[in-house]
């Protein structure tokens, strides 16, 4: 049996609500027909966002590096990362394995292609902006992307950092907002494109104008291991 690698704890409850997606989405009727996984939440991955904003010096790459070694060395098949912003750094640390590291993004402009979608907006974390990572694989593919304006960024910021990472209640009515500003500006829908996010998406759905990332990426998850 294929063994899944989950490099996680970008954040931790991200991470475990991915793994629990994964549970909930397989086709099993006892414990065997679920496949084998390896979670490593690695909690000392220095933060991304500050490293990519400019804000810190602690580049969260060799970390990340030796989680993605760690898991192969585990006898995992292939990795998953449950972290948009992570993504920034996806290309190295694939390339420090030899075993098939899943994209989240490449998977996320597959699944627009096939539903010819080609104007979205993106709800994601300051670093992924400023990394520019995200935007620049959509726009290199055809889809136009649309940005908060710094009003609307900051209010993700703040349900991101102040609400979610802190356990705290999150104002679904600033979500709302956000997502109403990117429509009106073009977007045909909107990506959540922080895996924060989708963890409170996950427990309160925010309706079928948002794509989540981290659903993209189970799907594909379950499609590799034959249980879609």
């Amino acid at each position: 049996m294929k063994k899944l690698g989950i490099l996680g704890g970008m954040g931790p409850l991200a991470t475990a609500l991915f793994y629990e997606m994964i549970v909930k989405r397989t086709k099993a009727e006892c414990d065997q027909d679920h496949f084998n996984t390896l979670i490593y939440s690695n909690a000392s991955i220095p933060k991304r966002v500050e490293y990519l904003l400019g804000q810190s010096e602690e580049n969260p790459l060799k970390e990340m590096i030796a989680s993605a070694k760690l898991l192969e060395g585990a006898s995992c098949d292939f990795i998953a990362m449950p972290c948009v912003t992570a993504h920034a750094f996806y290309k190295e640390v694939s390339e420090s394995v030899k075993i098939p590291f899943l994209n989240m993004i490449t998977e996320t402009i597959d699944y627009l292609k096939k539903e010819n979608i080609k104007r979205v907006g993106i709800m994601a974390s300051d670093g992924t902006l400023s990394a520019g990572h995200l935007q620049k694989n959509l726009e290199e593919n055809g889809i136009e992307v649309f940005l908060p304006d710094s009003k609307n960024q900051a209010r993700i910021r703040r349900i991101i950092y102040d609400e979610i990472k802190k356990n705290k209640k999150v104002s679904r009515l600033n979500l709302v907002k956000v997502q109403k500003h990117l429509i009106r500006k073009g977007a045909q829908l909107n990506l959540i494109a922080c895996t924060d996010l989708s963890a409170y998406n996950f427990e309160h759905p925010l309706g079928s104008k948002n794509l989540d990332m981290m659903e993209v990426l189970v799907t594909k998850i379950l499609k590799v291991m034959g249980k879609n």
